[in-house]
């Protein structure tokens, strides 16, 4: 048996075809089938609210992080659990303190979804948005570094361009903008499960990603992993369980820190 073979005993439910769009939405093994099944059985058998579900929550979604972490060369806590990448790169754009004539720099490969909320931003806070050509473009990161100017605050770019399939330069790049004060949000929602990473070596601000492309994992969940040099950059842009204190929480809560501070939705809390 090949490990193809193997690999395929994993999806019998494609046994009689061949499925090429990982790009847009992974398959779920058996495993993961099975698994997710438990999963809700087990919540509806303790009971989905109960302390002891709580806590098996809790045990799960950190296992998961720490998993992810593993993979991906990073530490667990830097890590924020997601639905997807856009709600990743939602949470980075929307939690920076802009100021009026920002200058946001993205390449003309990204996704619509990050598109849109950079005009939304630029609406709203009196931005500027501005596109870098990078598609096909033998020197990309030329191309970057002429088109940042002193009120670019941010540049945010795909490392796997999910139109073409160009693996950008991203470590040069990110030495580049960093050099200039640039911070760096990266989309990697092309990126994880089919390029080897080193999130800590890359020292990208910002690499948001999905597991439900090439991971094969089930849709709504991704996560953001913030460089925890910015954690103070990124405030919360909606109120959940996790950013209280126990100070003003009519119940006891573990205060999140770091990246954990972003719940996946809805809004996480461990009771103590």
């Amino acid at each position: 048996m090949t490990d193809l073979d193997r690999h395929r005993q994993k999806f019998p439910h494609i046994d009689h075809y061949s499925y090429f769009n990982y790009g847009g939405q992974g398959l779920l093994p058996t495993s993961a089938l099975e698994a997710m099944h438990q999963a809700q059985l087990t919540s509806q058998q303790i009971g989905p609210f109960s302390n002891q579900s709580g806590l098996q929550l809790y045990k799960t979604t950190e296992h998961l992080k720490r998993t992810f972490a593993q993979a991906l060369g990073c530490n667990s806590t830097d890590l924020a659990l997601t639905e997807n990448t856009t709600l990743g790169c939602n949470i980075v754009l929307w939690g920076l303190g802009w100021r009026s004539s920002d200058h946001i720099l993205l390449t003309d490969c990204e996704h619509q979804g990050l598109v849109a909320i950079a005009q939304e931003l630029a609406a709203r806070f009196d931005l500027t948005v501005d596109l870098c050509s990078v598609i096909d473009n033998p020197d990309p990161l030329g191309a970057i570094a002429q088109a940042i100017t002193p009120r670019t605050r941010i540049l945010v770019l795909s490392h796997i361009l999910w139109n073409q399939g160009q693996v950008l330069p991203l470590e040069a790049i990110v030495a580049l903008c960093h050099s200039k004060g640039v911070q760096v949000l990266v989309d990697g929602a092309q990126s994880v499960g089919v390029l080897p990473l080193d999130l800590d070596a890359i020292d990208a601000d910002y690499y948001a990603f999905t597991g439900h492309k090439w991971w094969c994992g089930p849709p709504g969940l991704g996560a953001l992993h913030i460089n925890p040099k910015m954690n103070c950059a990124v405030r919360s842009s909606a109120g959940a369980a996790s950013c209280s204190t126990t100070e003003v929480s009519p119940r006891p809560f573990i205060k999140m820190g770091g990246a954990t501070r972003f719940p996946p939705p809805p809004g996480r809390c461990i009771r103590v």
